[in-house]
């Protein structure tokens, strides 16, 4: 622990002697913004290796249900419903574990070992996955679920964190972003294999479920060439040296010096104020209470805004439009999410935050209410089941451009250094039981409200959105220290005005 944390003093003066730059490098730099080879690699490395993991391991089980079942019986193996159903949502319980303790790892071990070694998890998850076919063993499917989960909630806490702290401020939107890619592309990739021509197929369907171990093994191998986060550096570690060097890896001579203090001016007010924080001390913290209030209202809108409900939809929703080939269908679902991650990417830095929240929420709700009247209808409309199609794509639309990236992005930039990782764990936590409670609680739902099953959903958004408007502050284009300051002004207020009321 102590080798991985202490850099030898020999190892600084190594730093400092290669801490210049060409000039021709230098102005390139500065023409780029801030924008260099490595910015883009390791971002790259992140997004096509961590995030597509999370992706790719939600969307890979919807396809091969039936001929994984129809394989187990064949070999006289029972996989009842409640079996498959274990399988598929033990990932949740896999992601609640890796969400409470992998920012606690990246503060312990640093985020980009911590990504690493992450990948060691996954491996051994899709090798027991992959041998449960031949050792005809659901258990071993479980449990080979059940460790690819933990990798899932690690990534989703962690990467976050990296790629936030690797991007320059005015670029961090769209970077943090990019996360979200990932997964969106991971999850079409899944729907594409997972098509009957494919992998979905009875000889195929190990394989599908396993692949992810490509894109480990590939980012285990280039990860360690990219640069370490240099807040990590100077803030945790105290070696500003080496937090040159990687900043200027990373975002060449742009800002570098104005980065630099900020990040002295960040520790300072970490280690004065709230060091490096548990969970218990952060539940404790009252200065800490209203952005931890926020991060969990984020995660929450993300779950309880009903996307998962409309995953499970589409495919019923496609059959019952008539549409020859559901499964290729549900392939356009994941396009459509791409490009509007995409859109996102290149407008998040200018529209901000705050603005693309409420949008997509509110563009999911009117979504919603059009959906549900296509359903109660459509015996008496029959065109009204097209419409049904049409607003499936829509929500997928409003959900990605603001619920599905900034949570995550928004959870890494409300906290600084100190406790970052405590807040990550926490809201990582809420989003992942969030997750199972909607996806344990929707099929009484469905049962019970069909056709009006999304009124439920409307309600909660309508909630969130009023509170997101009320109390969600814009972070876009302000550095960590500018919005930790703001967000105590705003807590110090709630907190007066609480005692105000108490007095009364």
């Amino acid at each position: 622990m102590e080798n991985s944390q202490v850099e030898s003093e020999d190892e600084d003066d190594i730093y400092k002697e290669n801490d210049e730059t060409t000039p021709l490098a230098s102005k390139m730099s500065k023409d780029c913004y801030g924008i260099t080879p490595w910015l883009c690699i390791t971002t790259l490395v992140c997004v096509c290796g961590s995030s597509y993991q999370f992706g790719y391991n939600i969307a890979v089980v919807n396809a091969p249900e039936n001929v994984v079942k129809e394989y187990f019986s064949s070999q006289n193996t029972t996989m009842s419903d409640f079996v498959w159903s274990t399988a598929v949502s033990i990932t949740a319980i896999g992601g609640l574990i890796g969400a409470m303790v992998g920012p606690g790892l990246a503060d312990m071990f640093g985020r980009k070992n911590t990504l690493l070694w992450n990948n060691i998890i996954i491996i051994i998850g899709c090798i027991i996955v992959f041998l449960c076919r031949t050792a005809t063993s659901t258990a071993l499917l479980i449990i080979g679920r059940f460790i690819i989960g933990i990798n899932n909630g690690i990534n989703t806490v962690v990467v976050p964190i990296f790629l936030s702290e690797i991007s320059p401020t005015h670029l961090r939107g769209a970077i943090g972003t990019l996360n979200q890619f990932g997964i969106v592309f991971g999850m079409l990739i899944a729907y594409i294999l997972g098509l009957h021509q494919i992998l979905g197929n009875s000889t195929g369907w190990a394989y599908l479920l396993s692949l992810s171990i490509i894109p480990a093994v590939i980012q285990f191998v280039i990860l360690p060439c990219c640069p370490r986060s240099p807040r990590y550096l100077l803030i945790k570690l105290n070696k500003e040296s080496l937090a040159r060097q990687e900043l200027r890896r990373l975002q060449g001579t742009y800002n570098i010096e104005q980065s630099i203090s900020e990040m002295k001016q960040e520790r300072e007010s970490s280690e004065s104020r709230e060091g490096t924080l548990t969970i218990l001390q952060l539940l404790k913290s009252k200065s800490l209470r209203y952005p931890l209030f926020l991060s969990i209202l984020l995660q929450m809108s993300q779950q309880f805004s009903g996307i998962n409900s409309v995953m499970y939809y589409s495919t019923s929703t496609f059959r019952k439009a008539n549409i020859s080939n559901p499964d290729e269908a549900t392939c356009g679902t994941g396009v459509v999410s791409i490009v509007m991650v995409a859109i996102s990417v290149l407008i998040i830095d200018r529209v901000g935050r705050r603005t693309l929240m409420l949008t997509g929420l509110g563009g999911m709700f009117l979504s919603y209410g059009v959906i549900t009247i296509g359903y109660a209808l459509e015996d008496e409309h029959d065109d009204l089941k097209y419409v049904a199609v049409v607003c499936t794509f829509v929500v997928l639309s409003f959900f990605q451009i603001g619920p599905g990236s900034i949570p995550w992005l928004m959870t890494a930039e409300l906290f600084s250094q100190g406790p970052r990782p405590a807040a990550s764990s926490i809201a990582g936590s809420v989003n992942w039981l969030s997750n199972f409670i909607v996806a344990v609680t929707f099929p009484s739902i469905q049962d019970l409200l069909y056709p009006y099953v999304f009124i439920v959903y409307m309600v909660f958004i309508v909630i969130l959105w009023i509170l997101i408007y009320i109390y969600l502050p814009e972070t876009k284009g302000k550095t960590f220290q500018e919005i930790s300051q703001e967000l105590r002004r705003k807590c110090t207020q709630f907190i007066n005005s609480d005692d105000d009321l108490n007095d009364n």
